[in-house]
C-alpha cells in the first residue's frame, strides 16, 4: 500500500510541478514496477529531507490537487505504513511469535525430562527384575542339585525300609495270616473311569487297576470278604504300567457294609505293592480303602491280610 500511495503522490507532484499534466497522469503508462520504486523511493527522501522545499513546489498548483495530496498524505498516517507505529507494531508481533514458541518449547523440554526420568526408573527396575531372576535361577540351580543328589539315596532308604517292613510283618504273620485277593464281583467303588481292561479290575495281580471317575480326596474301593473274618490289614500297589498311584490312604472296616469305622491315622504309600497293617485287629466283613492323595490319578490294586481260620 505503501508503494501505491507513494506512486499516486509522485503523479500528483509532476502535475503540480509541471513535469505531467492531470490528464496525461490518468492515462495508462508503461512505467515499469522497478521505476515506480525508484520514484517513490526519491520523492519519500524529498518529503523526509525538507518538507518546506516539497510544500513550496506544490504551492503553485490548484487547490485540487493539493487536497489529494494531503488525503494521501493523510491516509498514510492513518495506516501507519509510513510511520515508526508500523514498525513497533511488526515488533510486538515478532515478540508474541517468539513468546508463543518459548512457552511450546518450555513444555516440551518439560514433558522430555519427565520421559526421561521415567525411563530411568523403568531401566533401573529392569536391571533389579534381572538380577532377581539370577538370584531365583541360582537357587532353582542348587535345588536341583541338592534333589538330584538325595533323592537317589532317599529313594534306596525307601526301598530298604519298606523291604525290611515287609519282612518283619511276614514274620508277625507267619503261619497264622492269608492274603484274600477278593475277586472283582465282590468289589464296589464309590465311582469309576471305566470299564476298559485298564481300569476295570482292581485284584491284587490285575494287569491295570481300579480308576476312580474323579481325582479327588474321598474316593474309595470297597472289598466284601463273604463273612466276618479277622482283618490284619491290607496289601496296595498302584496302577501297573502307569504312573498313577494312591499317596496316602485310611482303612475304614464294617460288619453291616453300612456302618463303618475308621481303624487307622492315613497310610503313606507308593507305586510298589507293600503290606498295610492295622494297629489292631478289627472283626469285618467289608473293608473299604479311602484315597486321602494320589499321584497322577486316583488309582489302585488292593487285597485284604486277615488272619488264617
Amino acid at each position: 500500500m505503501m508503494l501505491n500511495a507513494a506512486v499516486i503522490l509522485l503523479t500528483l507532484f509532476n502535475c503540480a510541478t509541471g513535469e505531467m499534466d492531470v490528464a496525461n497522469a490518468l492515462l495508462p503508462t508503461s512505467v515499469s514496477h522497478s521505476s515506480s520504486i525508484t520514484n517513490a523511493s526519491m520523492l519519500m527522501q524529498k518529503i523526509i529531507a525538507d518538507p518546506n522545499v516539497f510544500i513550496s513546489e506544490l504551492a503553485s498548483t490548484n487547490p485540487t490537487t493539493i487536497r489529494n495530496v494531503v488525503a494521501i498524505l493523510e491516509g498514510l498516517l492513518l495506516t501507519g505504513t509510513t510511520s515508526k507505529t508500523k514498525f513497533e507494531t511488526d515488533l510486538s508481533d515478532a515478540e508474541s511469535a517468539r513468546s508463543s514458541k518459548q512457552l511450546t518449547k518450555n513444555a516440551l523440554t518439560i514433558e522430555v525430562e519427565n520421559l526421561s526420568s521415567t525411563l530411568a526408573t523403568k531401566t533401573e527396575e529392569k536391571r533389579v527384575a534381572g538380577l532377581e531372576v539370577q538370584t531365583a535361577e541360582e537357587r532353582k540351580a542348587l535345588m536341583k542339585a541338592e534333589v538330584d543328589a538325595n533323592i537317589p539315596m532317599l529313594t534306596t532308604e525307601i526301598t530298604a525300609l519298606t523291604s525290611v517292613i515287609s519282612l518283619l510283618r511276614d514274620l508277625i504273620h507267619e503261619d497264622s495270616s492269608e492274603i484274600l485277593n477278593v475277586p472283582d464281583s465282590s468289589r464296589s467303588y464309590s465311582s469309576k473311569a471305566g470299564e476298559w481292561m485298564e481300569c476295570g479290575s482292581s485284584m491284587l495281580d490285575s494287569g491295570g487297576a481300579w480308576c476312580a471317575g474323579s481325582s479327588k480326596a474321598g474316593e474309595w474301593m470297597q472289598m466284601d470278604l463273604g463273612s466276618a473274618r479277622t482283618v490284619l490289614g491290607v496289601v496296595e500297589s498302584g496302577r501297573a504300567g502307569s504312573s498313577q498311584w494312591v499317596t496316602s490312604f485310611t482303612v475304614q472296616t464294617s460288619i453291616d457294609g453300612v456302618t463303618f469305622t475308621s481303624e487307622t491315622e492315613p497310610f503313606s504309600s507308593g507305586s510298589a505293592q507293600a503290606d498295610y497293617n492295622l494297629v489292631n485287629a478289627a472283626e469285618a466283613r467289608y473293608v473299604r480303602i479311602v484315597v486321602y492323595s494320589y499321584h497322577g490319578h486316583s488309582s489302585m490294586r488292593a487285597a485284604v491280610r486277615v488272619k488264617s481260620e
